[in-house]
């Protein structure tokens, strides 16, 4: 086995990465040798480290901390490490966004806009995100499903981009919306569609409901989820900021009292409306509409109408 020292110390490492692969290999019945590739957009390093019993609870997805060795050795070109830590609890300063690999979203630049959106989060607030999203399986499904099985953003990765393109619009018609809450409504924005990580499953071609959204839907899970993080974060969110942001999510437009739903009230649920609806159409009109201009194909979601558009050629001089 090649072995080689690297220099320079590892206090430039992330403290914490998505465990992107792992493999282990019994070693003459004296335990396993482990191997792992790690992802954080900062380093992503190869490591290897020795068990007696390895932890099955470190699985694909999942976010670890590595514990380095007194020297930095690299075995075969992976980095000699003592052990992986699971990192169970959420931290509410991490990005998640991140330590998204490339096998899971391929569009970098739409992992940075989401980075961005996550930080102009208070305290509070990306703590709450974070305690909703560290759950592997709901942070997987939601940066790689759609956001509807026929409807706007129905692609790979198409709930993370209407994610991203409704928080955008929220920031940007906040001006106009002074009445609005800026942290109740970006944070409404980025989790106003997570429960559609578990709604929704892949098939082999496309995908298809999973029992959790034949049941319950993405409303009443996203829900469920924030309640419990809110619970288990021990979250000082005041009890009006709580109920406004509970309310934005859940809020449901043409709807009667006796549903149980709620038509949006509060600035924070009309300003997300507005923006959710925005994104919805423009992706539908652009999927639907013909590349030089014209009538387009119609769509359900549309009224059954086709979208008319004009041929767009540059503007020049006359």
């Amino acid at each position: 086995m090649a072995e080689e020292y690297i220099p320079g110390g590892l206090a430039s490492m992330p403290r914490l990465f998505r465990l992107a692969s792992l493999t282990r290999t019994p070693l003459n019945g004296s335990g396993y040798r482990m191997a792992a590739s790690l992802y954080h957009d900062l380093a992503a390093p190869c490591v290897s480290w020795v068990v007696r019993q390895p932890d099955t609870r470190l699985k694909e997805g999942v976010l670890v901390s590595p514990r380095y060795v007194p020297q930095a050795i690299c075995d075969d070109g992976r980095l000699r490490i003592g052990r992986l830590v699971l990192m169970e609890r959420p931290i509410r300063t991490e990005n998640l966004f991140r330590t998204v690999p490339l096998s899971w979203v391929a569009n970098r630049g739409l992992l940075i806009r989401a980075s961005r959106l996550f930080e102009q989060l208070d305290l509070r607030y990306q703590e709450l995100v974070n305690g909703v999203l560290w759950n592997a399986e709901i942070f997987h499904g939601f940066c790689t499903g759609p956001s509807s099985l026929i409807g706007h953003h129905a692609e790979r990765n198409g709930n993370l981009r209407h994610t991203v393109e409704v928080a955008e619009a929220v920031m940007n018609l906040l001006p106009q919306h002074p009445a609005a809450d800026p942290q109740i409504s970006l944070a409404a924005a980025l989790l106003h569609d997570v429960g559609k990580a578990l709604e929704y499953e892949p098939m082999r071609t496309g995908w298809q409901f999973a029992d959790a959204g034949r049941i319950n839907g993405h409303k009443q899970l996203i829900g469920d989820w924030i309640a419990v993080a809110a619970h288990r974060m021990r979250l000082a969110l005041p009890r009006e900021h709580y109920a406004s942001l509970r309310h934005a999510i859940g809020a449901a437009s043409d709807v009667s009292f006796e549903s149980g739903y709620r038509e949006p009230i509060t600035p924070e649920a009309r300003l997300l409306s507005i923006a959710d609806r925005s994104s919805g159409t423009g992706d539908l009109i652009a999927r639907q509409a013909p590349k030089e201009g014209n009538w387009g194909r119609p769509h359900p979601h549309l009224g059954g109408k086709a979208p008319y558009t004009v041929h767009r050629t540059p503007i020049g001089p006359p």
